[in-house]
């Protein structure tokens, strides 16, 4: 069974947010991150690692107040299509 989730619009924003920039910035990311874990907050990269459990821990750390809406992406090394 599911928890019930209380999902803030606040957060929400803030997460879409997160995601537009990295779909609007990921020409520029992808050759400097590829293969790693990227965690963007506020319009920018606030972390990087190729652990993810690593870069969780950290995460739990830095911004525990932020863990809902900060965006975590695994960027490939190279790009995939479906034909």
């Amino acid at each position: 069974m599911l928890p019930n989730l209380i999902i803030d619009k606040s957060v929400m924003e803030k997460y879409d947010d997160n995601f537009l920039w990295l779909v609007l910035n990921y020409e520029k990311i992808k050759d400097r991150y590829k293969n790693k874990y990227v965690t963007i907050d506020n319009n920018s990269i606030a972390d990087y690692d190729d652990d993810l459990d690593k870069l969780h821990s950290r995460l739990r750390q830095k911004y525990s107040d932020k863990i809902n809406y900060i965006l975590v992406k695994f960027i490939p090394d190279k790009d995939y299509c479906m034909d």
